[in-house]
Formats: structure tokens, sequence, C-alpha cells
């Protein structure tokens, strides 16, 4: 029996991906958002759907590293015996003024970033032989201005350098597990970052400017569906047909693996960014 776990499952790309997740052979599915409400309802919707799933909701606000903490204890200790054969680091945000969480973090740093790794390291022994961790970063890491001492944008913030970093510190991730592994991996382990395209979903629909909104407007007739993006984009890496792809790419678009030149990938970048990282969250790791 196959346990997936989807964080940001309550809108866009996430639930749509809960929906295709059965029919591919995963019968548990944690399901991982801040709306208890949405989170109830999207699992009514599953249950009638596939009578024979086992759905567990966990509500957490992923900004916050304490949550986040207890959240990681708790599918740690859940799926010990049965392990996780996929997880989908989905959840996300994008907004244009800047903020910080409850521990002091620029929040696109801490929920699109530093907060997947609490998850992914504390869960890393329970994952499963062939199992796929999955980030959904973005084409967006092409805009990164990547400073290592103004990790935090106290100084210059945009909302554009704060996302785009902060997709770039996926896939930096993503890389950086891959080589945790390179002379050394018996369960065959697979870290892969994704973008999910251009897709209909509520990004930008608060939080932002009016001329970012007007933007998505007149850019809808060229954007994908949730489900065309979860279908094609999202779990791109688990089909069978690209197995031979794994590891090759920096970030997978369009259903094909991609190496980008950005020099913010190459190894000593990739070091300073987990220096960075295990000094900030030793609290929570």
């Amino acid at each position: 029996m196959s346990i997936a776990i989807i964080t940001g499952v309550t809108s866009g790309i996430g639930q749509a991906a809960s929906y295709l997740l059965p029919d591919l052979g995963y019968k548990t599915i944690y399901l991982v958002g801040r709306n208890q409400r949405k989170l109830e309802s999207l699992k009514i919707d599953l249950n009638q759907k596939h009578k024979d799933l086992d759905l567990i909701i966990k509500v957490a606000d992923l900004s916050d590293f304490k949550q986040v903490q207890t959240l990681a204890q708790e599918l740690f200790v859940e799926t010990k015996e049965s392990g996780i054969d996929l997880f989908l680091n989905n959840a996300g945000l994008g907004q244009d003024r800047r903020s910080e969480n409850t521990q002091g973090f620029e929040l696109h740093l801490a929920t699109n970033y530093l907060s997947q790794v609490i998850l992914s390291e504390k869960l890393f022994p329970n994952l499963n032989k062939d199992s796929f961790t999955i980030f959904t970063s973005s084409y967006a890491y092409m805009g990164a201005k990547v400073d290592f001492d103004n990790m935090n944008l106290e100084q210059n913030f945009s909302m554009i350098k704060a996302y785009a970093n902060s997709k770039a510190y996926q896939m930096m991730y993503a890389k950086l597990l891959r080589t945790r592994l390179e002379t050394q991996n018996p369960k065959n382990l697979h870290f892969e970052a994704i973008h999910p395209g251009f897709v209909r979903t509520g990004f930008g629909k608060s939080d932002t400017s009016l001329l970012i909104k007007i933007f998505l407007w007149l850019s809808r007739p060229l954007t994908l569906s949730p489900e065309q993006s979860a279908s094609h984009n999202l779990l791109s890496p688990i089909y069978p047909q690209n197995q031979e792809d794994l590891g090759k790419a920096d970030i997978w678009s369009n259903g094909k693996p991609v190496v980008t030149k950005k020099s913010f990938m190459e190894l000593e970048n990739l070091k300073k960014l987990w220096k960075y990282t295990e000094k900030s969250l030793e609290k929570y790791l």
C-alpha cells in the first residue's frame, strides 16, 4: 500500500494531485493544509470517489517553524512502520509586502524553503526504497538574486526577488539531497524539483499589487488548469517513462528534465546555502 504526503492540498495543483494519486496506486494519503474546514471537505469528496482510501488530515501553518516541527514529529511517528513512498512539498506563497514569520524570517524564505527543509530532514529516515520527494519550485528561479549576506531581504525587498530566491533555494536543496547520496544510496531515493507551468490558481489574488493582478488576468488564456499542471508537471518524475532521467535535472519543466547554468547551482554555493540553513534551523532539525 503506497503512502503519500501532500502539503498545500486545499487548492490548486496540490488539490488536483490528491484526486490523481489514488489511480496511481496511493491508498494512504496525508492531506496537509492550514484550513481545517477545507481539509475535511476534501477528505469527504475523495472518500466518496474512492471508498478504499485512508485519508489523514494534518492542520498546520507552514510559515511557523514550531507548527512545522510538531507536524514533522507527528508524521515521523505515524509513518515509521509504513514508510513514505511520495512526499510532495507543494505548499507555498507569494505576496508583495515584506513580512516575517513568528521566528523572524522573511515569509517567502520561511514558507517556501525553510519549512520544507524541516519536514524533509525529519522524514528522511522514513523514506521507502525508490521513494520520491518532489518540490514545487518554479521557473521564477530565473529572476533569483541569491545573496548569502541578505537572505532575509532586510534590504532591497521585492516580491519578485523574494519569490524567485525561495524557488531557487528549493532547487538547490533538491540538488543538495542528491549530492548527499552520490556515493551511497541503498534505498534509491529520488529528490526532484519541478516547474508547475503557468497555472490558474489562487496565486496573486490577494496581497499583490494591482499591476500583478492585471498581468495575471490578461495571461489567463495562456495558463494551465491545476489538473493539467498536476498530471503533466508535478507528478512527472514518478512516471515509469521518466525513470531514466531521474537525478539529471535541476528542475523538471513540461515533463522534461532541465539543467540550468545559474551560478547558484554550483557546489560551493550549495554548501553556503546548507551552512546558512543549518544555522537558521538548529533549534528545529
